[in-house]
């Protein structure tokens, strides 16, 4: 009863955990239904939009990753099934569009890198954590991401693309700019990120150069300064 543009998916099971333990039943939300789903709007003529993942790169390059397949070397059972996902979506839909996605942060909500970090820091009193150092990516604020989501729908860009942010930063250099800014204590000494979560399926350097979409879509995303500077009021709330 609906005429639709586009179908955007935004369901995955993305616990690295539970993927590996249960195989068949992640394989089932992160392969088989968004192939489904993209053949039904291939049938339909809809758009189809479908997230992936920077866990598709290894980690091992000291640089942002072009979308080359040069690149691609998953190193964990979720990121497989993510590549998988890109290649099953297109073939099922060769008018699809598969987002390669990074850390996405926004000040309204909890539960994102941006405001569990400020509330972390909250709580860390006279305590001293640690934070990855050789942790880089390439994190993007959700309101960029719309923009950028809705550009491509319109131009109908299709294909695999990464949809990062600007800028490589560490995680450690991520949260030290929030505190800064904020005039946050922050308690925080550098360490490594293996070291830290004691997991070897994460990669270490997972940045992305997403150039080639945001010159498609016309859409640079802003700095992490920039963005809490331009919300550093309803920012500063989560810290009363």
């Amino acid at each position: 009863s609906h005429n639709y543009t586009a179908v955007v998916l935004l369901s995955a099971c993305s616990k690295l955990d539970y993927c590996q333990q249960y195989p068949f039943e992640s394989w089932k939300i992160n392969v088989r239904m968004p192939s489904v789903i993209a053949k039904l709007t291939n049938q339909l003529g809809y758009k189809f939009v479908s997230f992936s993942t920077e866990y598709v790169y290894d980690g091992t390059l000291n640089h942002p990753k072009t979308e080359s397949s040069q690149n691609i070397a998953p190193i964990s059972r979720y990121a497989y099934q993510k590549l998988l996902c890109e290649q099953y979506v297109l073939d099922s839909n060769p008018n699809a569009l598969v987002l390669r996605l990074p850390k996405v942060y926004n000040y309204k909500y909890k539960g994102n890198l941006l405001t569990d970090s400020i509330l972390t820091m909250n709580n860390l009193n006279s305590e001293q954590g640690l934070l990855a150092e050789d942790q880089l990516f390439t994190p993007i604020s959700c309101d960029c991401l719309a923009s950028i989501l809705l550009k491509a729908i319109k131009k109908n860009v299709a294909g695999v693309f990464n949809c990062g942010g600007s800028e490589m930063i560490s995680r450690y250099d991520f949260v030290r700019i929030v505190a800064d800014q904020l005039s946050l204590s922050f308690g925080y000494e550098k360490g490594k990120l293996h070291e830290i979560t004691g997991a070897n399926d994460l990669p270490c350097n997972t940045s992305m150069d997403s150039s080639a979409l945001h010159e498609l879509t016309g859409c640079r995303p802003i700095s992490i300064l920039n963005y809490v500077q331009k919300h550093e009021s309803a920012l500063k709330c989560l810290t009363a």
